[in-house]
């Protein structure tokens, strides 16, 4: 079945890739501006037959106002031009074979009767499916301006968040990358996860789900690609957007949010910024029975954890037209997570009949990850059919992460040892980007891209761990280690956008990237290093089969590279008997699949199979009989393959009662490492009822349900949790209402695991105390009055998530 799935995907892309076109003669060019020659985008440029005003063809003006309308035939027409805020203008045009490229330049005036401010009240459906991707309109549910992006995903349809583990999947699929704008995150995923945890989600619009990404963006990432998009605007002069958020659960919770835009003539420039801190109680519970002939020995693990977290966000960007032809770009990003945490850990082993070890640690951690970058962007379009877009980023990261732990060991009650020990961690990152990419409009049928990367990484991990002994610091040589890694990726892509009809629409595209890794430990330099290539081919084909219906299938192949965290060979403790290790033997997981859908209205049912070689499944536990102590460490699986069905349906009772409903159904056979053989069945659920009630007030529940997930020698319990919240609209400002986990039943990490080949068995509970009452307020300012830039807001090219 996979090797015809791959030969199918590799004939499909190299046969559409060798079509031969032919490009029509006839066509109307020419641009569209207002009377301050300022031009105006997304104008409708109609042309419509004289005697019955019959539409002909049509189109809509570009981001520099230029407009063409090709495959004219020969004849007399009238070409009208539409745009909000400005009064209609017409004009007769005459096409002939001697006369077969018109260009013209229309002028609009001002509609000095319309009013200065247009609302448009239209509900967006909370979830919208495409042939590649689901997107998720944030801004449709209300508990979103109270939420992050975190939390926001985690009731996504088919999405998986596991915060034990800091790991995102995706319709039955680990390995997502994480894109902001169109950026593909450079942060490793522990690192993303937890800036997403900080991520306010009222300042999203929405979230796409890409199961099959295109050829243009990196092939990173096995369960496909989420694409968080923030809000923009496309209004004229300064304007902004604030957001107030005040809460309470184990302790205060805080955030606000200001988005800065101003946009005049050729000059576009913003700033946004971010921060929420939460004060919380977290409480994580282990048990561990390792299985013997007369005694079975029992380890248990008590962690209150108190802790404070910071988060902050920072985005500023500068747009420039040089020309009418050429847009430079600016764009700078700033993030900075600092969480704090006081921890008791009590550990209680019963190692014999008649022996009892408890161990007592204070724990104060702070784990500071910091990153900023610097990008600049230059698009030119040659013409209105050849474009080219240059992108360059340089990018740094730190992650800064002491701990201090005084250690007590009783045993039988009495006090055998006191010890302190001190963990030092920096780790710094850097990349160098750099992307190009071609578009060439070969006609109205057939759009041609193509497109070169070279991604530069180099990591270092520095990590010291001292004990206390003898009135003087020693070095901890089992635990102190220096790593380093160098990784570079270079790829070249070519697609190509097919529209056979109105109807029956085709993508083709093949990437290919070349990836060299080195690994060093310590004085063991090529620990890792490895040379390889691969190609990948994505193919799209969407039929509308009537008005309100669609039916699409997608392929595509994907890889995950091992993270540095994943690879390198240090060892992390975070109790006496609980340690985290690399693993270097990892190697990367490649995944083909295959995504059917069909949509009625706003029904869609999707069918998706993916088959990995070498899945890469984190925090797998095994165990050191003699000392009881547990090793978490990522590892390759031998096969992992899944079936999921995915389906969305809004049922509209009335004018102002709506439920959205979604559901997965996933089937996933998988042999781990260590040769247990699992599968089975899991499905999760989301429901969401909205009321549109008079006077601009809202009301809203929510809930959704996960059954038990599989997680190689992991199987969590079931969860799910209930929110609800009432919101109330002003002129240019809300306040919202929220309470979240009424039920206080948002459980995810509650895991069973069966440790040394089925002789002992593992129990993990952290309970996240997400349970919370909050309340927002959000306000719009500035010139709301609709005009017509709409620059880019900055360099939005995607950048690669290499861990």
């Amino acid at each position: 079945m996979k090797s015809l799935i791959k030969i199918f995907g590799l004939l499909i892309t190299i046969l559409l890739l060798t079509i031969q076109f032919t490009q029509a003669q006839n066509k109307i060019t020419g641009s569209v501006k207002d009377s301050e020659a300022n031009p105006l985008p997304f104008s409708n440029v109609v042309l419509i037959q004289p005697n019955d005003s019959a539409l002909v063809k049509g189109t809509v003006s570009e981001a520099d106002g230029s407009f063409e309308i090709k495959n004219i035939d020969n004849g007399n027409y009238i070409l009208q031009t539409l745009m909000i805020g400005y009064q209609p203008s017409s004009q007769t045009v005459e096409v002939t074979n001697q006369n077969s490229s018109l260009a013209l330049n229309i002028i609009m005036n001002e509609d000095t009767q319309s009013l200065d401010e247009v609302v448009v009240k239209a509900q967006k459906p909370l979830y919208e499916k495409k042939a590649d991707r689901t997107v998720v309109n944030v801004q449709s549910q209300i508990t979103s301006s109270s939420k992050s992006v975190l939390d926001v995903l985690a009731r996504s349809p088919g999405v998986i968040v596991n915060q034990q583990n800091n790991s995102i999947s995706m319709f039955g699929q680990n390995g997502v990358g994480i894109m902001i704008n169109g950026k593909l995150s450079q942060l490793p995923i522990e690192a993303v996860v937890q800036m997403l945890n900080g991520m306010n989600a009222s300042n999203v619009e929405k979230i796409e789900l890409i199961t099959s990404p295109p050829v243009k963006y990196d092939a990173e990432g096995v369960g496909g690609l989420i694409n968080i998009v923030t809000k923009k605007t496309p209004n004229m002069g300064t304007n902004g957007i604030a957001a107030l958020t005040a809460g309470y659960n184990q302790g205060k919770i805080l955030a606000g949010n200001l988005s800065l835009n101003h946009r005049q003539d050729r000059i576009n420039y913003f700033i946004e910024y971010g921060n929420r801190t939460d004060d919380n109680n977290q409480l994580w519970l282990e048990n561990r029975t390792l299985f013997g002939d007369n005694f079975d020995q029992t380890i248990d693990i008590k962690q209150d954890r108190a802790f404070n977290l910071t988060e902050q966000n920072l985005r500023a960007g500068f747009s420039y037209d040089l020309t009418d032809k050429t847009t430079v770009n600016l764009l700078a990003t700033g993030h900075k997570r600092n969480w704090y945490m006081d921890a008791t850990a009590n550990n209680i082993n019963r190692a014999a009949p008649d022996s009892t070890v408890i161990t007592t640690m204070e724990l104060n951690e702070s784990n500071i990850w910091m990153d900023a970058m610097i990008g600049l962007g230059i698009e030119h379009r040659f013409n209105r059919q050849h474009s080219l877009d240059a992108h360059f980023d340089y990018l740094y990261f730190v992650n800064d992460n002491p701990s201090n732990y005084d250690i007590a060991t009783q045993i039988n009650n009495a006090i055998v040892s006191e010890s302190t020990l001190k963990v030092t961690k920096d780790t710094p990152v850097n990349f160098k980007v750099s992307k190009i990419d071609y578009t060439n409009l070969l006609s109205d049928k057939f759009k041609l891209q193509a497109g070169a990367k070279a991604s530069l990484s180099e990591l270092e991990n520095n990590v010291i761990v001292t004990d206390f002994e003898q009135e003087q610091w020693m070095i901890n040589n089992r635990f102190t280690s220096l790593a380093k890694l160098k990784e570079d990726v270079w790829a070249g892509y070519v697609s190509l956008d097919w529209s056979i009809s109105d109807k029956l629409k085709i993508y083709s595209g093949l990437r290919y990237e070349f990836t060299s890794t080195y690994l060093s430990e310590g004085v063991n330099e090529g620990l890792v290093d490895r040379e390889y290539g691969n190609f990948f081919p994505n193919f799209s084909i969407s039929n509308k089969l009537a008005e309100e219906s669609t039916v699409s299938l997608a392929y595509s192949r994907r890889i995950t590279r091992p993270s540095f965290n994943e690879i390198a060979p240090f060892v992390f403790f975070s109790g006496p008997n609980t340690f985290f290790a690399g693993n270097p033997a990892l190697f990367p997981a490649i995944t083909d699949g295959l995504d059917l859908s069909y949509q009625l209205k706003s029904w869609w049912i999707s069918l998706k199979y993916n088959t990995t070689d070498n899945q890469i499944q984190r925090f797998q536990p095994a165990t050191n009989p003699e000392t009881g102590e547990q090793i978490y460490s990522s590892q390759n699986m031998d096969y992992f393959n899944s079936w999921v069905i995915t389906s969305s349906l809004p049922i509209f009772i009335t004018s102002w009662w709506e439920i959205q409903n979604d559901i997965s159904l996933n089937h996933q056979s998988f042999k781990t490492h260590n040769g247990f053989i699992d599968k089975g069945f899991t499905w999760n659920a989301n429901s969401t009822l909205t009321f549109s009630l008079p006077k601009d007030f809202t009301i809203e529940a929510s809930g959704n349900y996960f059954s038990e997930q599989f997680m190689g020698l992991w199987k969590s319990q079931p969860y799910g949790q209930v929110d609800l919240a009432i919101k109330k609209a002003f002129e240019k400002s809300s306040l919202s209402f929220s309470f979240i986990d009424v039920f206080d039943t948002f459980n995810p990490i509650d895991i069973d695991g069966s440790i040394l080949n089925g002789q002992g068995n593992s129990h993990v509970n952290l309970d996240l105390n997400i349970q919370s009452v909050n309340i927002t307020y959000t306000k719009t300012f500035g010139n709301n009055k609709l005009k017509s830039v709409n620059l880019n807001s900055g360099s939005e090219d995607e950048r690669r998530r290499v861990n």
